[in-house]
This record gives C-alpha cells, structure tokens and sequence, in this order.
C-alpha cells in the first residue's frame, strides 16, 4: 500500500500486518474497518511515520477517523482531505507539517474534532 511506503512503514514503532499479503487490511496494526470492509478509522499515532501524507487517502471514501499525530510527518496537509464527506476527527498535531489549511478542509461538513497545533501551518483553519 502506498501509504505505508510513503510514511516509511518499515521502520514504523508497530507497522504488524502491513505488507503481509496474508493478512487481510481490516487485521493491519491501525486499521478499523466497517461490516462491509471498508476502513472508517486510520490510528497510527506516535507510530514513528515519517514523510509526507500520501493523497491516496482522499480514496478512502468511508473515512470518519484519521489519528497521525506525535509522528514526524512532513510536507503539506493534502487537498484531498476534503474528498472524506465523512471525516468527523482529524487528528495532525504534533509532526512537522507545512504551509496553509487546505481550503478543502471547510467543506468537511461532519468534522467535529479537528487538532493541528505544533506544526508549522499558516492562516486560519477555512470555514465551510
């Protein structure tokens, strides 16, 4: 998965199930898939992830958790986020993430928790 391998899965703090072709991805160590087998929860926080937020995960269309924070992620906060109608947490705080909040981020109509602090992001957070 391109996720892993864009946030230097190998040398994550837990990455077990990740890249194991037997193991199905509902089973992967941050993974919470719904009924249909869809991910709905992303939890890889303080698991060492490193690089920048791949925008593949603007794909995942069920999205409603999105925990990375106490990473050392890098770059700017992808535009697809706003791709995720069902993102209701998105939790970035604490990595090393650049530039502005997405304009897209206002468009996240279900989004209840939203925590960005301790990066270098510039402007305020958009509003819908």
């Amino acid at each position: 998965m391109h996720f892993f391998t864009a946030t230097g899965g190998e040398k994550w703090g837990n990455n077990e199930g990740w890249m194991d072709e037997t193991v199905p991805h509902c089973n992967w160590h941050g993974i919470t898939c719904n009924y249909e087998g869809y991910v709905y929860w992303i939890g890889l926080s303080d698991n060492q992830l490193i690089g920048s937020i791949p925008s593949e995960v603007g794909l995942l269309s069920g999205l409603t958790f999105l925990y990375l924070e106490n990473n050392q992620l890098t770059g700017s906060i992808p535009s697809v986020v706003g791709l995720l109608s069902h993102l209701g947490e998105l939790y970035l705080r604490n990595n090393q993430l650049i530039g502005s909040i997405p304009s897209e981020v206002g468009l996240l109509s279900e989004l209840t928790f939203l925590y960005l602090d301790n990066n270098q992001l510039t402007g305020s957070i958009p509003s819908g």
